[in-house]
């Protein structure tokens, strides 16, 4: 997965942290370096099941998903 991954969860945060709720596509296009979708999605799913981030799935077609940070204490 390379070095991305290393520092890609606190890219993810910053942006949650900074600008609240947002899109998958949205958070893609506005992260930089070359990450593919499917890490992204991985770092993502890392996060959830750590706790940190919420994801809510619409049911539409075509799909979408947002994600938002926990709020803690």
């Amino acid at each position: 997965m390379g070095r991305w991954c290393n520092k890609g969860k606190f890219v993810i945060l910053f942006y949650l942290t900074d600008e609240g709720t947002k899109r998958f596509l949205e958070l893609h296009r506005k992260i930089r370096g070359g990450v593919s979708e499917r890490i992204l999605t991985h770092q993502f799913r890392e996060l959830e099941w750590d706790g940190i981030v919420h994801r809510e799935v619409y049911p539409e077609v075509p799909s979408k998903l947002k994600y938002s940070l926990i709020m803690f204490g």
